[in-house]
């Protein structure tokens, strides 16, 4: 990689950082390319030398985000690579507890309207991490005798469907829920489907 090649990352890092940041202490809604220009230390008009526009930008702050979901993710997994079930569990409870952590990350992910993807984060947004995620651990149960295999699509996506209810429900708020009972509807739910 050329010097000007290395030098452009760089500053597409510093305002994708500095929308992260917005994102995360206010919410999409107070993302803006003067506030984000402002929190690199540029002038509004730089962005536009590497973004087309703040949609642009946002799209590659949400695929940040969604490598640190995938890096969640993959730690949760390691921890039990002989029990499917544990490992669904581990794994969608990394989920819900970063998204928990993070509600204004929530909102941007699953409500945002950024428009067409660049090409670039087109693919990477549609590679199904999460699914493949879910497949390994629904394959172990599966060889440990606790679903046949084939049933296994079915099963990711209601337990995926469920936990995706579960968290609009509970940042709605239109269901009483608090939040250290998410966990445990999920894991029940996992229990229900998987019978153990």
């Amino acid at each position: 990689m050329d010097k000007k090649a290395i030098q452009r990352r760089r500053m597409e890092r510093y305002l994708i950082d500095a929308a992260k940041t917005i994102i995360r202490d206010e919410g999409v809604e107070a993302v803006t390319v003067r506030k984000v220009a402002d929190l690199a230390g540029y002038s509004y008009t730089t962005m536009y030398n590497y973004f087309t526009d703040l949609n642009e930008l946002l799209w590659y702050v949400a695929a940040d985000f969604l490598d640190e979901i995938i890096e969640l993710l993959e730690n949760a997994g390691q921890r039990h690579p002989h029990d499917g079930v544990e490992a669904l569990k581990e794994g969608y409870r990394a989920y819900i507890n970063y998204f928990l952590e993070n509600p204004t990350i929530y909102r941007f992910t699953f409500f945002a309207k950024l428009g067409e993807p660049p090409a670039k984060v087109a693919e990477k947004m549609s590679a199904p991490v999460l699914a493949q995620k879910q497949i390994e651990a629904l394959a172990q149960c599966a060889k440990e005798g606790l679903l046949q295999l084939e049933d296994a699509p079915v099963v990711g996506g209601l337990i995926t469907t469920f936990v995706h209810g579960l968290l609009l429900f509970y940042f709605s708020e239109r269901m009483q829920v608090k939040e250290n009972e998410l966990i445990g509807r999920m894991e029940q739910t996992i229990d229900y489907l998987i019978h153990k």
